[in-house]
C-alpha cells in the first residue's frame, strides 16, 4: 500500500496501537477493500495471533458484513474499536475530501498541523499528500 495516495485510492483509513505510536494512514479503492484490508491484515499488523486473531475474526465478522454494505461511519468505527483495542485502533476513515475539510476531530489535528487555514484548499492538496506520507507511516509494522 505504499505507493497509494488519495488521488486513485480515494478512501482513507488511519490506525495506530493502543499505546500511541506513529498512526499509520492507508489509502484504498473503496469501502470493501478497506473491509476486507482490516478484516484479514490490520490485525496482523499489531501483533494479534492464533487464537485472540480467530476470536477477533469471529465477533467481528457482523460489523465488517455492514461496512462491506453501507461503507463507513462513526458508529462501525467505534465498534470495531470496541473489539480492537486496546492492541490497535481505528482513528479515523473517510474520503480524502472529508479528509481536507476537517470534518474529525482527527482530520482537524492534521489540516491544522499542515496549514493555518480550517480546511486543506484544492492547490494544497498535492502538498497535503506529502505532508501526511512524511508524517503517517505507510506499511508501518508494529512488530
Amino acid at each position: 500500500m505504499r505507493k497509494r495516495d488519495p488521488d486513485g485510492y480515494p478512501l482513507g483509513c488511519a490506525t495506530e496501537d493502543g499505546a500511541g505510536t506513529r498512526p499509520v494512514l492507508q489509502w484504498f479503492r473503496d469501502h470493501v477493500e478497506l473491509s476486507a484490508y482490516l478484516w484479514r491484515m490490520e490485525p496482523q499488523r499489531w501483533g494479534i495471533k492464533l487464537n485472540e486473531l480467530t476470536d477477533l475474526k469471529e465477533s467481528s465478522r457482523p460489523i465488517y458484513t455492514q461496512l462491506d454494505v453501507f461503507g463507513p461511519n462513526e458508529e462501525l468505527r467505534q465498534a470495531l474499536n470496541a473489539l480492537t483495542l486496546p492492541a490497535y485502533g481505528i482513528l479515523w476513515w473517510g474520503s480524502f475530501t472529508d479528509l481536507c475539510a476537517g470534518n474529525s476531530d482527527w482530520s482537524r489535528h492534521w489540516v491544522s498541523a499542515f496549514t493555518n487555514n480550517d480546511t486543506v484548499d484544492e492547490e494544497q492538496q498535492e502538498a497535503f499528500v506529502a505532508f501526511l506520507r512524511d508524517h503517517l507511516l505507510a506499511n508501518a509494522s508494529a512488530t
